[in-house]
């Protein structure tokens, strides 16, 4: 079991000491850019260091906003994660799984190295197993 927590910008540089890997919100790092230049930093200066990058899906559902798929992949590419999070949507099931294999079938021979990590969304427990 690795730890970790998300930090304000004024604790990033506690980063290492505090949290075992490294663990990027898509939403801050097109939107902040102290944010997005720390984490571009901490690639270079740690490259084996853990990076999992995360599709910002609860900020943009409750923003009432999408996952910007293209932008994603950008991003993804730019700051090169061990793992990327697959686009999922709170508590939806289909569309969950509509969007993680449309995002395979268009993007996944476009993200160089990062691994696709999945996540489970449903409304019940049937559709939690199911996804």
């Amino acid at each position: 079991m690795r730890i970790n927590s998300e930090l304000p910008n004024q604790l990033l540089p506690y980063n290492n000491d505090l949290n075992e890997y490294d663990f990027v919100l898509y939403h801050l790092y097109i939107s902040n850019e102290k944010y997005r230049e720390y984490y571009l930093n901490q690639r270079k200066e740690h490259p084996n260091r853990l990076m999992i990058l995360d599709n910002s899906a609860y900020e943009f559902f409750i923003k009432g906003e999408v996952l910007n798929k293209e932008l994603y992949v950008d991003v993804i590419n730019e700051l090169k994660p061990n793992i990327y999070i697959l686009p999922d949507s709170l508590m939806d099931f289909e569309k969950t799984i509509r969007d993680t294999k449309d995002f395979l079938d268009r993007f996944r021979h476009k993200v160089g190295l990062s691994k696709p990590m999945a996540v489970v969304q449903g409304d019940s427990v049937g559709e939690l197993s199911a996804c």
